[in-house]
């Protein structure tokens, strides 16, 4: 297994990666956007802050707190108020407890519910783009490399 394998290896494995990172981001701007098409907009408050920090955080014991995700109690049309914790978190904290927020909820599931601003959601499917976008230009990175050793400059790899 020598230079050429790996480096069509390589190719291969970040083109797949760009693959799967395109069809995250598509399939997440379809979700927010069956979201948006039924989602009702109601005002609530921010009542609790909750933070997640990852494993590698906690070890190294990082002053950093983590990805906010704000917990916010609204009211219902019927009255009903629901308190709910949002799907998409935020460092840093996209609202402070006690601020009065809008929201987007899905009247069939209400415990689903977004900020409408500063949600940090804008952001996740353009970021997947992005991401294939640069495992595409590295697995072409690789080929070219590969081909200007090989053919072009006839080094024998």
């Amino acid at each position: 297994m020598g230079f050429t394998f790996w480096m069509w290896f390589a190719s291969v494995t970040l083109l797949a990666a760009a693959v799967l990172m395109f069809y995250q981001g598509r399939k997440m701007s379809r979700f927010y956007r069956e979201f948006d098409r039924i989602a009702v907009r109601a005002e609530g408050v921010v009542v609790e802050i909750n933070w997640l920090s990852s494993e590698a955080e906690r070890r190294s014991h990082q002053i950093h707190r983590g990805t906010a995700y704000p917990v916010v109690e609204f009211s219902l049309p019927s009255g009903q108020i629901i308190r709910a914790q949002t799907h998409t978190g935020r460092s840093p904290a996209p609202a402070k407890v006690g601020e009065q927020v809008t929201i987007l909820y899905d009247p069939n599931q209400p415990e689903h519910l977004e900020l409408l601003k500063n949600s940090g959601r804008d952001m996740m499917a353009p970021l997947y783009y992005v991401l294939a976008f640069g495992f595409v230009g590295f697995a072409c990175f690789a080929i070219v490399l590969w081909f200007l050793l090989k053919v072009v400059m006839g080094i024998p790899i």
